[in-house]
């Protein structure tokens, strides 16, 4: 999102929020399944993602 707010005749404020991964999602990563574990509590599991965790910046910004 996206805002630029007038101040004076040619001064303006923008301001964004911006945001990846909104929806959180996760993409495992098949190549870091754990097939050969001889606990059978941990086969089959895997340990690593492709994505990140969401994040989320905020930023403003002066012009003249």
């Amino acid at each position: 999102l996206h805002k630029s707010i007038p101040i004076y005749n040619r001064v303006h404020l923008e301001i964004a929020w911006e945001t990846f991964n909104i929806t959180n999602s996760v993409r495992f990563d098949a190549h870091s399944v754990n097939a050969l574990s001889t606990n059978g509590a941990q086969f089959g599991t895997y340990t690593g993602t492709y994505t990140n965790p969401r994040q989320m910046q905020f930023s403003a910004r002066l012009e003249f």
